[in-house]
């Protein structure tokens, strides 16, 4: 409680609101007695009002109800952390169409400013398989913001068939990198894939200083590339990785011919799904891999792109769920931990959430979970974590889905404890389970400056996916 050691109290009046909701009026008054005021306490808060002696008696009574209001008010409208944020979007929603076909989200990237960028890939023409680079751009609260690009969309064309966007990050001076895949041939889904990168301007115009007019496409042979995560180094290098491979890129979009072979690093028995920087400059990648391809399988590298032998087993580590498993996004914590996040699952439908971290050298790290493991079942059927990310506080958030009724699925969000145990102050038991439209999956999380969380993905309204975001109350 404020307190001025000016005032001495003369009255003190108590009213009782609801179940232990007390709100004291002080009536004070200083020791010269010229002047007097009120003090109003709520649960701790207080305010101080200074007034003329006649006027206290009966705006004791006024502000006491005023104050009771506005306290007992913030208490019965405040939400517990996981439910939708109805400040943004309709009810904590929004789904914007981008395409004219399916519209996919599969990135997602604050802004400094606030301002949320999603990235995916849309189908321009109707019923057909020709899917661009798609971006969008909303304000904080959720509305479409009409500065960027056109009404706040981009299509960018890379090749004549799939492009598709799996990865953003904004620059430091408000640029925008877009990485993904494109398809070589346009003959169908199948050719191979190679590297697609595309910089942005803040307004959403291709930034053509980077690569060709604002594009870069990096291949290997007849092997399948992609760029499924990019992460920027502390020199502004870009590292992508997918399917079986690692790259890096110069900050004009060059390959960077000083990493690995002219820039790309094959894989050993491993497909990669995610990226991250561990320390100045060592890169981890992870997704599946092992003798059968079942294991969580994470790589280091040293900046030159060879093996980082002091991680794990000769800069390889390989994590068994008992079942199919697979990492799809990495975090790394403030101590240099890294939490791996994905799926696993004793059968071909039945999938749960996974979870693992990792000591700075690979090891498990024993602290969390169950040997450094954590599996979490949210429904009976395919739940799988897309994407995690480590708060201020240390408490891990992780989105992706849930089949909720044997055949449609939603967005599932999960909060862990820094043990890896659920915080049960989050949702239901310390997971949430939204439902939109006919289906839902969520893709990609990431957290505002404020605490709040958003999670892209899509959700189908006939006859199409829908760019979808949806934001959580989070303290």
């Amino acid at each position: 409680m404020y307190s001025v050691s000016a005032y001495v109290i003369s009255a003190v009046r108590s009213f009782v609101f609801g179940k232990n909701q007390v709100c004291e009026i002080r009536r004070k008054r200083n020791f010269s007695g010229t002047e007097a005021g009120l003090a109003l306490s709520y649960k701790g808060k207080s305010m101080k009002i200074k007034l003329l002696k006649p006027f206290v008696e009966l705006l004791s009574v006024i502000m006491a109800a005023m104050f009771l209001v506005i306290f007992s008010s913030s208490i019965a409208f405040s939400k517990p952390d996981g439910t939708l944020d109805s400040s943004f979007g309709q009810n904590g929603i929004v789904i914007s169409p981008t395409g004219n076909g399916w519209n996919i989200i599969r990135a997602i990237a604050i802004q400094p400013d606030g301002k949320i960028l999603a990235g995916g890939y849309a189908f321009t023409v109707a019923n057909s398989n020709n899917s661009d680079f798609a971006l969008a751009r909303f304000n904080a609260d959720g509305s479409v913001d009409t500065s960027f690009g056109v009404n706040g969309k981009v299509i960018t064309p890379i090749r004549a068939f799939s492009d598709e966007i799996y990865a953003l990050e904004v620059l430091r001076d408000g640029k925008i990198i877009a990485a993904g895949l494109s398809n070589r041939g346009a003959s169908g889904q199948y050719d191979p894939w190679d590297i697609a990168l595309a910089r942005y301007n803040p307004n959403g115009s291709l930034d053509t200083s980077f690569g060709t007019n604002g594009i870069t496409i990096a291949g290997t042979g007849n092997l399948w590339t992609s760029a499924k995560a990019i992460a920027i180094q502390k020199n502004g290098k870009i590292v992508t990785a997918g399917n079986g491979s690692v790259s890096r890129f110069n900050s004009n979009g060059t390959l960077d011919a000083s990493f690995g072979n002219s820039g790309i690093v094959l894989l050993n028995n491993s497909l990669a799904n995610s990226v991250v920087i561990q320390g100045w400059d060592k890169i981890v990648v992870a997704g599946r891999g092992g003798a059968t391809f079942d294991d969580f399988a994470l790589s280091r590298f040293n900046s030159n792109g060879s093996p980082d032998l002091s991680f794990g087993n000769n800069g390889r580590v390989l994590t068994s769920f008992g079942g199919n498993s697979e990492v799809y996004s990495l975090a790394v914590q403030i101590d240099g931990k890294i939490i791996a996040a994905g799926g696993t699952s004793t059968t071909n439908t039945d999938y749960d959430f996974a979870l693992a971290r990792y000591n700075f050298n690979g090891s498990p790290d024993n602290t969390f979970g169950n040997g450094g493991k954590v599996v979490t079942v949210f429904g009976n059927k395919r739940d799988i974590a897309s994407s995690v990310s480590v708060q201020w506080n240390g408490k891990i958030i992780v989105a992706g889905s849930s089949v909720y009724n044997g055949s449609s699925s939603a967005f599932a969000l999960a909060e862990y404890n820094r043990s890896g145990s659920l915080n049960y102050r989050f949702g239901n038991g310390g997971k949430v389970i939204t439902i939109i439209g006919l289906g839902s999956e969520a893709t990609a999380v990431a957290l505002k400056r404020n605490g709040k969380i958003v999670v892209g993905g899509y959700s189908f309204l006939s006859p199409n996916n829908n760019f979808t975001l949806a934001q959580y109350r989070n303290s």
